[in-house]
């Protein structure tokens, strides 16, 4: 008797250990993969930026990631995508007068453009200030006509110099007026600085040289074009 009761209780122990099954919870239906959203595309732009030293930097301000382009890309990305930028700035240069390297815009422009480019800006100059009428009118109507035809679905931006006093002298504030005529002549885009007074008025951002802009005026700068940067991009479908 001892030994049937012994088996009892050892039974009885072992059942009181085991655990009742465990349902699990409900699991949500799975989503189908044409229901997810799909992932947006990276929007990338290559553009070509084609101007003097108030592209390219100076001893006041703008060199490297203090320049007015510098601190553009950033601000497009997400507006428009991601920006990829070719500069071709060389002080002293411009349409007629060449750079310190020894070239002008339009021979820069032949050397960088693409077919891939999606906008082209041409920024200044105030260097062909030394240049005749006809001959900047020559110069910068050869400049356009073979960019386009070099990247005929880009987009033109020209830009006019920018002038550090609100009456700058007849020889710089004539280049906006030819300037304006050739790029209306081939569909681009025209500003004029002069007109809206970029620094005209703002001695505070130019250098001690009185030309450059120092960092504040290349962070006015990127103020400025920036937008106009992002319109015609977006304009051009890219955006």
């Amino acid at each position: 008797m001892k030994y049937v009761v012994a088996v009892i209780v050892s039974t009885l122990l072992v059942s009181s250990c085991q655990k009742a099954p465990v349902t699990p919870p409900p699991q949500p239906a799975a989503t189908p993969a044409t229901l997810l959203p799909a992932p947006k595309p990276i929007v990338t732009h290559h553009i070509l930026v084609v101007g003097d030293s108030l592209t390219e930097g100076s001893g006041e301000g703008g060199g490297g990631y203090t320049g007015w382009p510098a601190l553009v890309w950033p601000t497009l990305t997400s507006s428009v995508g991601i920006v990829l930028p070719v500069l071709a700035g060389e002080g002293a240069s411009g349409y007629v007068h060449p750079g310190l390297s020894g070239t002008t815009f339009g021979e820069r422009a032949a050397k960088y453009i693409t077919p891939d480019d999606e906008l082209v800006v041409f920024f200044g100059s105030t260097n062909d200030s030394v240049a005749s009428p006809g001959e900047l009118a020559s110069a910068v109507r050869d400049t356009f006509t073979k960019t386009k035809a070099a990247a005929p679905a880009a987009k033109l931006l020209v830009i006019g110099p920018v002038a550090t006093s609100p009456n700058p002298p007849p020889e710089i504030a004539r280049i906006p007026g030819i300037l304006r005529d050739e790029a209306q002549a081939v569909g681009a885009q025209f500003v004029d600085p002069i007109a809206e007074g970029w620094l005209a008025t703002n001695p505070e951002m130019i250098g001690s040289d009185g030309v450059h802009p120092n960092d504040a005026g290349e962070h006015y700068l990127a103020d400025r074009i920036g937008p106009l940067i992002r319109d015609a991009l977006q304009q051009s479908g890219g955006g």
